[in-house]
């Protein structure tokens, strides 16, 4: 995945902690179809939420990967 943030810098570069924001960014953007929202999809924040797992010892992290993904299925039966 090549996704770049705001600073148009590689997302990989940056801490699990930065990419795990970003994708809960998202998926408010998206939700609420934000008109910020550029090129944002289920798909992309579902990859940025389980790419910044690492460490969830409360299982918050996991927690959003869960809700994305019955979101994006409710989607897809509307």
């Amino acid at each position: 995945m090549v996704a770049k943030s705001v600073l148009d810098k590689e997302i990989d570069s940056v801490s699990d902690n930065t990419r795990f924001a970003a994708a809960v960014a998202e998926f408010g953007m998206f939700l609420r179809d934000s008109k910020l929202k550029g090129h944002s999809s289920f798909e992309n924040c579902l990859n940025l939420a389980r790419e910044s797992i690492a460490e969830d010892p409360e299982g918050y992290r996991t927690e959003l990967v869960t809700l994305v993904e019955k979101t994006a299925e409710l989607k897809r039966r509307t």
